[in-house]
């Protein structure tokens, strides 16, 4: 399982929701709403030695539009919505993914960033992920 190609992978699923500017990686300007994945805390590739499995906790951020804005809270509730055309979570749980074994949605959580010296509404998807683990031999 490579880094890259599984946060590569997390942006082009979350791409597929209408309108929602997304990026491999994490990114210090964007015209939003726009998403990216975050890097993990940590990544144990021998914890499941011989187990076959190696699972990492990631995310994805989307930054929606100002805070105070009444339009930013009604987008924001569609990319966080369980269903609908706009939802995040309806693309991730049917997707067959190729860089990992899965891509889990955990939560959302809520908070402003900045992001080009504008503060910006956004949610964090918290991301169980799990792959292929080292095999002995």
């Amino acid at each position: 399982m490579r880094l890259a190609d599984v946060m590569q992978e997390i942006a082009d699923v979350a791409g597929q929701v209408p309108g929602l500017h997304t990026y491999g990686w994490p990114v210090d300007e964007s015209t939003p709403p726009a998403a990216w994945p975050t890097y993990p805390v940590e990544m144990d590739p021998l914890a499941a030695f011989q187990q076959g499995t190696v699972r990492w906790q990631g995310g994805l951020w989307v930054a929606v539009g100002k805070v105070w804005d009444r339009a930013t809270r009604d987008q924001l509730s569609d990319f966080t919505a369980d269903d609908g055309p706009q939802s995040i979570v309806a693309r991730f749980l049917p997707h067959d993914w190729q860089a990992c074994s899965y891509v889990a949605p955990v939560r959302w959580t809520f908070d402003a960033l900045t992001i080009s010296g504008v503060e910006m509404m956004a949610a964090l998807l918290s991301l169980d992920i799990a792959g292929p683990g080292l095999q002995e031999g």
